[in-house]
C-alpha cells in the first residue's frame, strides 16, 4: 500500500524542490502560492490513502488506528486553513487560504501534539490545555481537562456533572469569577445539577451601557406576549439568528405617537422602521443572577472566591501541574486527576495528624 500511494505522489509539491528558496526569503504572495501548492498535494494525499484503505482488508491493529486518526487530523487541518475547489471526482482543483475570521473552532497547533490549542489569556497565548477544578476550601471535589482553546466558562458545569453523576452530590453553592459571568452558564450549572447548585458570579449588565429601552425593560408575559414599557403587546416572535433566543417585534403603527419614543428608539431611526426586542432563551438566569448581585449575601460569597487561589497555587508549585509531562488530552485529563488526589491525600493526612495531637496541658497556677 505505501509502495502504491507514494509512487503516485509528487514530493516537490508537498515538501519542495531541493533548490526552492527558503519560505523566509519570499515575498507574501509567492509564500500563498506555495501554501495552497502544497495544500492540493496534501488533499491528493488524503484521498489517495483514504481509497487504498477503502479497498484494504478491514483490521484494527495500532498503525491502522493510528493512521485513521492521522488522516483525521490532516483533513481538519486542510478544512481549516483552506477553502478546497473539488471536481466531480472529488479531486481538488484550487486551495484558497482562508482568513482568520472563518477558520475551524480549536485549529490545531501542534504536529506532536494535535490535541493542544492555543489559549489566550490576556496578553499571553500559549499552547497546551486548559484544567477546570471544583473545590472546597479544602479538598478538591472534581476536576477535568479540555484543549487549550476551551473558553474558561465551559469549564464550569463538566466537573459539577461529573460529581452529580459519579456521586449524586452537588453544592448548594459555586462561587466563581467573572469568566462564568453569562447567562448561558448559569443555565448550564442548573441544568448539569439538577437545579440544586446555584452559580455564584458577576455577572456583567449590559443594560447600564444603553441609555434606550431594553428586553429587562419589557414584561414577557405567560401567554407569550412580551409587554413593552408603553404597555403595547406584540405576539410577533421569530427565532433568532444563531438559536439562543427569540425576536420581538413592534410594528410601526404602534410605536406612532407613543410618549417613550425618545427613550425606546434611536434618534437616526426611520418611522417605518419595526422595533425589535432580544429574548435570550437565559432571561430567565439572568434576571435571576442581576438580583442577586444586589444582596449582602452576594457580597459575603465572593468573598469566599480567593480560597481557590491557594489550591491553584499548590497544585501548580507542588504537583506538577503547570506544565503537561505527555501528549494527548486523556494524558493531560489522567495527570490533572493524579495532582488533585495527591493534594487531597496531602490534605488528608495533615488534618488526621493535626487531631491526633495531643493537648497540652495548661500549666498549674500556684501564685493563688
Amino acid at each position: 500500500m505505501h509502495q502504491a500511494v507514494t509512487g503516485t505522489l509528487s514530493r516537490e509539491a508537498l515538501f519542495g524542490a531541493p533548490t526552492e528558496r527558503p519560505e523566509w526569503r519570499q515575498s507574501k504572495e509567492q509564500r500563498d502560492k506555495l501554501e495552497e501548492r502544497t495544500a492540493r498535494a496534501a488533499h491528493y494525499l488524503l484521498r489517495t490513502v483514504r481509497s487504498a484503505l477503502a479497498s484494504a482488508p478491514k483490521q484494527q491493529d495500532v498503525l491502522m488506528l493510528a493512521l485513521t486518526r492521522t488522516l483525521d487530523y490532516l483533513e481538519k487541518v486542510l478544512r481549516d486553513e483552506f477553502v478546497l475547489t473539488l471536481d466531480a471526482e472529488g479531486a481538488c482543483t484550487k486551495a484558497l487560504l482562508r482568513t482568520k475570521h472563518v477558520k475551524g473552532a480549536y485549529v490545531l497547533g501542534s504536529a506532536i501534539d494535535p490535541e493542544a490549542t492555543f489559549r489566550l489569556h490576556g496578553d499571553r497565548c500559549d499552547l497546551g490545555y486548559n484544567i477546570g477544578l471544583t473545590a472546597t476550601n479544602r479538598f478538591i471535589r472534581a476536576i477535568v481537562g479540555m484543549t487549550g482553546a476551551t473558553p474558561d466558562s465551559k469549564l464550569v458545569a463538566p466537573p459539577l456533572a461529573e460529581q452529580w453523576k459519579e456521586l449524586g452530590l452537588a453544592p448548594p453553592q459555586l462561587i466563581y469569577d467573572r469568566a462564568a459571568g453569562s447567562p448561558k452558564t448559569f443555565a448550564e450549572v442548573s441544568a448539569a445539577t439538577d437545579g440544586k447548585t446555584q452559580l455564584v458570579a458577576r455577572l456583567i449588565d449590559h443594560a447600564k451601557a444603553n441609555p434606550r429601552f431594553g428586553p429587562h425593560d419589557c414584561t414577557l408575559g405567560a401567554d407569550g406576549l412580551l409587554t413593552c414599557p408603553a404597555g403595547k403587546q406584540t405576539a410577533r416572535v421569530y427565532r433568532a439568528q444563531g438559536g439562543d433566543g427569540w425576536t420581538y417585534r413592534f410594528m410601526p403603527d404602534q410605536c406612532q405617537g407613543c410618549p417613550l419614543a425618545a427613550q425606546c428608539r434611536r434618534a437616526d431611526a426611520k418611522p417605518t422602521s419595526p422595533r425589535n426586542f432580544f429574548i435570550s432563551d437565559y432571561a430567565f438566569h439572568q434576571r435571576q443572577a442581576l438580583a442577586y448581585l444586589k444582596t449582602d449575601a452576594f457580597i459575603q460569597d465572593m468573598r469566599l472566591r480567593p480560597a481557590i487561589e491557594r489550591i491553584i497555587a499548590c497544585l501548580v508549585r507542588y504537583h506538577d501541574a503547570r506544565r503537561a509531562t505527555g501528549y494527548g488530552l486523556l494524558s493531560a485529563d489522567y495527570q490533572a486527576h493524579m495532582a488533585a488526589m495527591s493534594f487531597n491525600l496531602k490534605t488528608w493526612v495533615t488534618l488526621t495528624r493535626e487531631r491526633r495531637k495531643p493537648k497540652r496541658a495548661r500549666p498549674r497556677d500556684d501564685s493563688s
